[in-house]
């Protein structure tokens, strides 16, 4: 066991979900290693306590693009698009769209996905940072697609077809 006061999640499958809860490791008193006051260098006193805050959503997704460029099956340009895609449509829906789930291709591109009751919709960015967005209504079969280049502003039509999961 690695003496730490946190490990970080495991990514095994370089998998990432929206709806996963992450697991932090808090280590026992004994593991912990001594505490100091930035400022004075003191030892922290016994009434004074650390916060670990979850990471966000957008984090997390930050997280698994990281982790997948490091297992090699993601480039960095590609991550970046996606980041920047995200970022653009997170504002185009005034931050209520959630964070989506997150896959990567067997050719190096990154596949977003987000699906509520008869909804599915995604966004598929390529490794030359062009995208496709998709959506299907299950039950009438309706599809639709829009061609998209990462980061750019998200048109209305693309904001439209956003709103049942918003």
């Amino acid at each position: 066991m690695i003496p730490s006061a946190i490990q970080e999640p495991c990514l095994d499958n370089f998998h990432y979900s929206g709806s996963y809860e992450l697991v932090w490791y808090i280590a026992s008193e004994s593991e912990l290693p001594p505490i100091t006051n930035p400022t004075s260098g003191s030892r922290r006193q016994d009434n004074q306590r650390l916060v670990f805050r979850e990471p966000s959503s957008t984090q997390r997704l930050h997280y698994y693009l990281e982790a997948a460029i490091l297992a090699g099956s993601l480039e960095a340009t590609t991550a970046s698009a996606a980041m920047k895609s995200w970022r653009a449509l997170s504002v185009a829906a005034e931050n209520k769209l959630p964070a989506p789930d997150a896959g990567v291709g067997p050719d190096g591109q990154l596949l977003y996905t987000w699906n509520k009751d008869k909804h599915h919709f995604e966004l598929e960015i390529f490794p030359d940072g062009s995208g496709e967005f998709f959506y299907l209504n299950r039950l009438t079969n309706e599809m639709w697609g829009y061609d998209y280049k990462a980061g750019n502003m998200v048109p209305n039509e693309v904001i439209y077809r956003m709103k049942p999961f918003l």
